[in-house]
């Protein structure tokens, strides 16, 4: 008795127990493109409702999802964007056009799937993702009537419901209505969701993604749940493990390599190792009666490569930190009070086992220095001359305000494509918002990144710190910077977990403004110039903490030894302690750099760089490469910009054409090579308005050159005499001025890129047309050819144009006669067939005349002698060039030797 209750509950069960339900059709609105405007808008008439979404994922049984279109009665726009700076990741916003009275508001979508021939759904529910934002992502607060209607194929009528949801933040809410009785056959089906009813003031309905689903007992295609491989890169030799999940499969099998893998298959699970030798893509095939479905996965394969992780600190200046980057007179650190005032002990480990470079630049400000590090190209090149988002008036019309994208080859792309999993941590700030960190840059992973220079709220207190992407679940805390540190781990964890080499970009928000306190720091900053300088300081102790956070994830997941480890500033400081155009004052004033980010200054591009392995050994094998000696200073100028070179050439990856053209590989510094390894120059150019406006700099050697575009006014310092720059020498030096200010027009002209020239649009004393204009001063003839200077190049614009002579090579044309004295006896200095040589005519009875080029007014000595080393200081005849003519004749004096020589010299 017990047996037969036992059986019925059991089978019971099993009748009422419910079937999985199958997805008909879902999509979140990713991997979206596109906008449309509806007809009737009150800003632009004309436009389709076809919005084109293109990740929809549908049942086999599904043959087509297709025609989504945009809802919006009396007109508005569909737009599928990105949500850099929305709350959720991708949406599709509905404009509210706001002449249409609430009650009668319908703003939505319509979508049409087909079920194929012999099939039948059980529907099960509607999920939708919906919610009010504006197009900034602004929270919209009120109520709407989110409805659903369905009809078409074998429904007799249209199935609708519709529920009442009110908002009142930026979340999106999920939506499920439950359709539990509806079956639906063979046909063309119409589903449409509408939010109705808007209420007053509002703009928006927001969509984040539907799922339709059901249940279809009818036999079906095999389902791959799951392809993967414990690792997704390999050298050649080693061996993975593929890992496969399925269901209704009969047989498995996996091309190239296993073959048949049904009998390592246990209820449609399995796995299976197989050798690597080169970079794979296998496809695993899953067949049934009703036929096969398939799978692939790639296995990367490659050399051995070292991990790399690039910290960028914003607004981080050499003196904001307890590391010293300045030297006294016997080329040792010597800490200022700065240094002593900051705690950065983790910095200092950095330091004490690798190299410092003291002499290391950005640009001025953060975009272009960013953009740098992308492309390996100065500002002038890549041409985003300003922050993302900045520029003004004045500024050149052509400067590439939107930033880099998917038209740049990018360090991030390059890596990527030798198998790097390339990770982006915090600030972009790389481009606008239409470009994707992920798609157009290159990073595998985005992790806060955008448009954004700063964080969109503040570093703690708002949940997901103002639509941070990726940071959606911290509810503000934490401050930014650790929190940053905790996903920059996460990150790194999951691809040496994958076997994969890695690039962490580490790109801190901090030490930008607002200057808001880490509570995270400890460290005594009662001696602040002021209290926002001391929330600085614990800004920079935080920043600290995370980098020495992400180093110990290193050693524990025992790749330390294999990470290279670059950090920098990616412009001058911003310390609320300093100044823009001077010293720093108080406790603070023996600091020697002037000027702050933003400035023509030192203090406006000088940073802090330290390279070293993130945890030495001689034993490695990358560091037998590259070893770094530890706690070295380099004192020679290095760039931001030649960072990507030099982690190419790290990875042992090739570069493109079209990259780094202005970089310079920095191994040789680092292994402790003696001498220099790149040009001991840098040019800075800068033709926007800010904290110093419309410059351009150029330093060689110890030598630095500004020139300001507005007064058309030189600037020269020594920084090895006058750190301070308070000596200005363009007056008491004008031929190095003339020629460090001709080497800059020249440089700039040498750089622009795809832009063009990027020229201030303000007013200016210089001639028209000239992006750099060298001194107007007729004393100065740099190649002593006889020629000044501006005579050489009478446009003044630092180039040689057509027609001009070379101001720094006395014989521009390379003949045997220089610039100025061609010009004087009437050859041409632009031609080496053009030469001042003579012609002798005659014979030894008539006599010999000797005929030479001339110019009217010149005067020439002829000299003679029995021998070509040996000439007489006293000229036989002073002869005046022909009144007329480009020539002169001399009859020479009969002689009874049986040889002499003769020579025609131009006079003074």
């Amino acid at each position: 008795m017990k047996n037969s209750i036992y059986t019925f509950i059991v089978t019971l069960l099993c009748a009422v127990m419910p079937a999985v339900a199958d997805t008909l059709i879902s999509s979140n609105f990713d991997a979206n493109t596109g906008a449309a405007v509806l007809t009737g808008d009150l800003d632009n008439s004309t436009g389709s409702a076809s919005v084109n979404i293109t990740d929809w994922v549908k049942d086999p049984r599904i043959s087509s999802v297709s025609g989504l279109t945009a809802i919006s009665p009396g007109g508005g726009f569909a737009v599928a964007r990105s949500g850099s700076n929305v709350a959720d990741e991708d949406m599709v916003v509905i404009n509210h056009n706001l002449n249409i009275s609430p009650a009668a508001s319908k703003r939505g979508f319509s979508v049409n799937f087909t079920v194929d021939s012999g099939s039948y759904w059980d529907l099960t529910s509607l999920v939708v993702k919906a919610g009010h934002t504006s197009s900034s992502g602004a929270a919209q607060v009120y109520a709407s009537d989110l409805r659903y209607t369905l009809s078409g194929g074998s429904l007799s009528s249209p199935v609708t419901g519709s529920v009442t949801e009110s908002y009142g933040d930026r979340t999106l809410h999920s939506i499920s209505f439950d359709l539990t009785g509806t079956t639906i056959e063979a046909g063309e089906y119409t589903l449409e969701i509408t939010m109705n009813n808007l209420s007053s003031g509002g703009a928006y309905a927001s969509f984040d993604g539907i799922t339709l689903t059901g249940q279809n007992d009818l036999p079906s295609l095999p389902v791959i749940h799951s392809f993967t491989a414990d690792k997704s890169y390999a050298t050649a030799g080693s061996t993975i493990n593929l890992l496969w999940e399925t269901s209704d499969a009969t047989s498995l099998s996996i091309t190239p390599g296993p073959g048949d893998v049904t009998s390592v298959t246990s209820n449609g699970d399995g796995s299976t190792s197989v050798v690597i030798s080169e970079t794979t893509t296998f496809t695993l095939s899953a067949t049934n009666d009703l036929g096969t479905v398939q799978q692939t996965l790639e296995i990367l394969s490659g050399p051995a490569r070292p991990n790399i992780v690039l910290f960028v600190v914003d607004d981080f200046g050499p003196h904001d930190t307890s590391v010293p980057f300045n030297l006294d007179s016997g080329g040792n650190p010597v800490a200022y009070n700065f240094n002593e005032f900051y705690q950065t002990p983790n910095m200092e480990v950095l330091a004490s086992q690798g190299m410092r470079f003291t002499s290391a630049y950005a640009q001025t400000v953060c975009s272009p220095t960013r953009c740098g590090i992308m492309t390996g190209r100065n500002s002038a090149r890549h041409g985003v001359s300003d922050w993302v988002g900045g520029g003004g008036s004045g500024s050149p019309a052509n400067w590439r305000t939107g930033g880099i994208g998917a038209s740049d080859v990018t360090l991030p792309e390059l890596l990527g494509g030798a198998g790097y999993r390339t990770i982006h941590v915090g600030k972009g700030h790389f481009a606008q918002t239409s470009v994707d960190i992920q798609q157009d840059i290159g990073f595998d992973v985005n992790i806060a990144g955008g448009r954004w220079g700063h964080p969109p709220s503040n570093y703690i207190g708002t949940a997901g710190y103002g639509g941070l992407p990726g940071l959606e679940g911290y509810d503000g805390s934490f401050y930014l910077t650790r929190a940053l540190s905790m996903e920059a781990n996460k990150a790194v964890e999951n691809a040496v977990n994958e076997g994969r080499p890695f690039f962490l970009h580490m790109s801190f928000y901090a030490v930008h403004a607002p200057f808001t306190t880490n509570p995270d720091a400890s460290g005594d900053y009662s001696s602040a110039v002021n209290g926002t300088h001391a929330s600085f300081a614990t800004q920079v102790e935080g920043m600290d903490i995370a980098v020495g956070a992400i180093r110990q994830k290193l050693i524990d997941l025992g790749v330390a030894e294999d990470t290279f480890i670059i950090l920098v500033g990616d412009n001058g400081s911003d310390s609320p302690a300093t100044t823009v155009n001077g010293l720093p004052s108080g406790s603070f004033s023996d600091w020697p750099m002037r000027g702050k980010k933003g400035s023509k200054w030192e203090g406006g591009s000088r940073i802090p760089m330290i390279v070293t392995w993130a945890r030495p050994d001689s034993s490695n094998t990358f560091q037998q490469a590259l070893p770094i000696p530890a706690n070295s200073v380099e004192t020679d100028i290095v760039t931001t910009w030649d960072i990507p070179t030099t982690l190419l050439g790290v990875a042992g990856v090739d570069t493109s054409l079209e990259f780094g053209e202005d970089g310079h590989d920095l191994s040789s510094y680092l292994s402790g090579a003696a001498g220099s390894h790149r040009p001991q120059e840098i040019v800075v150019h800068y033709p926007h308005k800010h904290r110093s406006d419309y410059f351009s700099w150029i330093r060689q050697g110890d030598m630095k050159l500004i020139y300001n575009y507005q007064t058309n006014s030189h600037e020269l310092y020594n920084l090895a005499n006058d750190p301070s720059e308070t000596t200005d020498l363009a007056s008491s030096e004008p031929e190095t001025t003339m020629k460090l200010a001709r080497a800059l027009a020249q440089k700039l002209d040498a750089t622009w890129g795809s832009a063009g020239a990027l020229k201030p649009t303000i007013s200016t004393s210089a001639p028209n047309g000239n992006v750099i204009s060298i001194p107007n001063d007729p004393s100065v003839d740099v190649d002593e050819d006889g020629l000044a200077d501006t005579n050489e190049d009478p446009d003044l614009d630092g180039l040689i144009d057509a027609g001009e002579t070379n101001p720094d090579n006395e014989n521009t044309d390379g003949d045997s006669t220089n610039d100025g004295d061609e010009l004087r006896t009437g050859t041409d200095p632009l031609s080496g067939a053009s030469d001042f040589l003579g012609t002798l005519s005659g014979d030894s009875l008539q006599g010999w005349s000797v005929t030479w080029p001339s110019k009217p007014g010149a005067t020439y000595a002829i000299y003679s002698s029995d021998s070509l080393t040996t000439w007489p200081e006293t000229p036989i005849a002073t002869v005046p060039a022909a009144a007329a003519g480009s020539s002169t004749s001399y009859i020479l004096p009969q002689s009874r030797d049986p040889q002499r020589f003769y020579r025609v010299v131009l006079s003074p």
